[in-house]
């Protein structure tokens, strides 16, 4: 309860509800947004004093082919797996494994 309290008890701008794509990812050339739906960005320095880094809550639309040649590092059966630039993330998985709409 202290998390939360910390967390969104402070009215610092230093969470965004719903942010738009191109503030979590890097990468916007891409459709991203057919995949990804970012929940929610949140500054560290609400966590951990003098670290100012946004970290990025997403949800996946729908999580793809589950065929074992699209895993690797990045992507399980369980997680995707992002790289932060820039407090952007970076995805290296195949995007072939996800539905085209």
């Amino acid at each position: 309860m202290k998390l939360f309290s910390k967390l969104f008890g402070k009215p610092k701008n230093r969470i965004k509800c719903f942010p738009e794509i191109e503030t979590v990812f890097q990468d916007t050339t891409k459709d991203y947004d057919l995949v990804f739906f970012p929940l929610c960005s949140i500054n560290l320095q609400e966590i951990i004093p003098g670290r100012d880094e946004w970290i990025h809550f997403v949800d996946v639309w729908n999580n793809g082919d589950i065929e074992d040649f699209f895993f690797h590092a990045h992507r399980t059966r369980d997680l995707i797996r992002f790289q932060m630039a820039n407090s952007k993330y970076l995805y290296f998985g195949d995007e072939k494994a996800f539905p085209k709409y």
